[in-house]
């Protein structure tokens, strides 16, 4: 019959976070709980860290390019098809870049159906095809180049998702550094494509005048996260939201063109790029790292 008055009673779910444990084969396991019939899964990978700013005595030097975010997946599935454990790899954020060098890729996260295999026949979901990119480091004719995007998945890439429905998510960029004639950090735009994002960049100094690094422009809920002030200032790290879950990247580390080193970029939060650092006269600005990835699991 039709019961239009009638409500459902509550419904509790079971949720689960997996956090990167700080090695690159970091596989934890899940379990399966007692009388779920279905299972949400989200799977992001970690950022990619921030270029080091140049350092140069006189003359021009480039600021630190903002590492990019990882891409994400998301997974909704009968709780017959999954086996009763599940096998995660969290993806490490990539290190910011020493003084004019490069920053390091973030990793792919991953679910498996068997510990510690990424072959696309075990995999429930991989955060990307390819994971976030590095922000390149500043040099005397150039500054730091941006990180790229972590690539969206595939069903091809994770087999087993094909029982279920799925939503794959490309990453965004970082930025690039201050202009090579002297010039702030690049921002970049927080909720540009997903919950995470890539970081700013860091400025870059021409002469005798110093600039401040990139900030991280704010949208909805999220505020701004101001760029390192001119003068060595370091960046800022991201913003972590938990309700509902939001991360940015860092923000990019200023200038020091007379007698220090330039700002840091600041540390990408979860999921999310680190900021490029500064160029400075004695040594320029470290990048800073992206963010690890995560993995929630809830059953309900």
């Amino acid at each position: 019959m039709i019961d239009e008055f009638y409500f459902p009673s509550n419904t509790f779910g079971d949720v689960k976070m997996f956090y990167c444990s700080g090695a690159a084969a970091n596989w934890q396991e899940w379990v399966k709980p007692r009388g779920c019939s279905m299972i949400m899964m989200f799977c992001v990978g970690g950022g990619g860290g921030g270029g080091g700013g140049f350092t140069a005595i006189s003359g021009a030097a480039g600021g630190g390019g903002g590492g990019g975010c990882s891409g994400a997946s998301r997974l909704v599935i009968p709780a017959f098809m999954v086996p009763d454990r599940l096998y995660i790899n969290v993806g490490m954020g990539g290190s910011g870049g020493a003084a004019g060098a490069n920053g390091t890729a973030g990793l792919l996260s991953y679910i498996s159906a068997a510990a510690g295999s990424t072959i696309v026949q075990n995999l429930y979901l991989v955060s990307g095809a390819a994971g976030a990119g590095l922000g390149g480091g500043g040099s005397a004719s150039a500054a730091g180049a941006a990180g790229a995007a972590g690539t969206i998945a595939t069903i091809g890439g994770c087999i087993l998702s094909n029982f279920g429905v799925t939503t794959f998510i490309a990453g965004a960029g970082g930025v690039v550094g201050g202009a090579i004639g002297g010039g702030a950090g690049s921002a970049v735009n927080a909720l540009a494509t997903l919950g995470t994002s890539g970081g700013a960049g860091g400025g870059s100094t021409q002469g005798t005048t110093n600039y401040a690094g990139g900030a991280v422009i704010g949208a909805g809920i999220i505020p701004t996260v101001p760029g390192g002030t001119a003068i060595g200032g370091n960046g800022s790290p991201g913003v972590l939201l938990n309700g509902p879950f939001l991360t940015t990247g860092g923000s990019g580390g200023g200038t020091n063109y007379s007698s220090g080193a330039g700002g840091a970029g600041g540390m990408g939060q979860l999921g999310s790029g680190g900021g490029g650092g500064g160029s400075g006269y004695s040594s320029g600005g470290a990048g800073g790292a992206g963010g690890a990835g995560f993995v929630i699991i809830v059953s309900f």
